[in-house]
């Protein structure tokens, strides 16, 4: 059986399974996040631009109010356009399979990808799926960017950093948790560098990325001296608050702890075990390019938790 065919039947069984546990759900419950973003959604539907409460708000997620916009739009009640995002959502969520097979095809045999994909697809985590919150689309998104990232590493020709840049511009206006990930996508390329023995021409090959990355960082410093707000959410506390960076760490180690005690011991052990033997020197670039992912992109969520 074609390898597209089983991703097809691992994507709409979980998102017929995700639809129907989130029938259960008939009223928001997380407030005010759902409540924002289907108001966003709604400005989108109705006036063309993010409305929520009368004036034109850009400090929450652009692109998923932007995703839902058409339950509000073709639907003849918020009710039902509610119901309808349910099922947005579930079919974003489970999409994420896709990209979990590319990225686990480059150290998997076949079977173990599909494996790979129908967990990540089942974990307790889709849950959010029933919620209009973020996380839905981001999900998959993050992991698009994952292996769109990975491949962009074995060989970065400027196509392929011009998708991961695209890429990466998705995450950020999905969810401005992106902004750590761009961070973590710099350190990738020197993590990647330095393993491969040549930093200073990988460098050079990046230098497209790496110039985009300084223009917007300049960019940003000036708007934050200027006092024009940044577009940032709730992260954009993180400026005003560098100065007490002992309690940030603190806050940061409890929640590895907490993340650590939630995915499980036995995988939190068995993660660097694993990055150790996929870093080594003579493993192939594939293989190397696919750890490096996997441990810069797990840091950077957990900086920006």
């Amino acid at each position: 059986v074609p390898s597209v065919v089983w991703l097809a039947a691992i994507v709409s069984s979980a998102a017929v399974a995700r639809i129907a546990l989130g029938a259960a759900n008939h009223l928001p419950g997380v407030l005010g996040d759902e409540l924002i973003y289907s108001g966003l959604a709604k400005g989108w539907a109705l006036y063309g631009q993010p409305v929520l409460r009368g004036s034109v708000e850009l400090g929450y997620s652009t692109l998923y109010p932007l995703f839902l916009a058409p339950a509000f739009r073709l639907t003849a009640d918020g009710a039902s356009a509610l119901a309808v995002v349910k099922v947005m959502n579930a079919i974003a969520m489970t999409s994420a399979a896709v990209p979990v097979y590319v990225l686990a095809r480059r150290v998997l045999p076949r079977t173990w990808g599909l494996a790979v994909a129908a967990l990540s697809v089942l974990a307790p985590w889709t849950a959010y799926a029933a919620l209009t919150m973020t996380e839905s689309l981001f999900y998959p998104a993050f992991l698009a960017f994952a292996a769109v990232l990975a491949w962009t590493l074995e060989r970065p020709a400027w196509p392929r950093q011009l998708a991961m840049l695209a890429m990466l511009a998705v995450l950020i206006g999905v969810r401005a948790q992106g902004l750590a990930v761009a961070l973590g996508t710099v350190v990738a390329i020197l993590l990647y560098g330095a393993l491969d023995g040549a930093t200073r021409a990988t460098l050079r090959r990046f230098l497209p990325t790496l110039a985009v990355f300084a223009t917007l960082a300049v960019v940003g410093v000036a708007a934050k001296a200027a006092g024009e707000p940044i577009p940032a959410g709730t992260y954009g506390t993180l400026f005003d608050s560098l100065s007490r960076l002992g309690g940030i760490l603190k806050w940061g180690a409890w929640s590895i702890a907490s993340f650590g005690l939630a995915l499980g011991v036995v995988a939190l052990a068995a993660f660097p075990l694993a990055l150790r033997g996929m870093l080594r020197g003579g493993a192939p670039r594939p293989v190397r390019s696919t750890a490096t992912v996997a441990l810069v992109l797990s840091l950077s969520l957990l900086a920006s938790v």
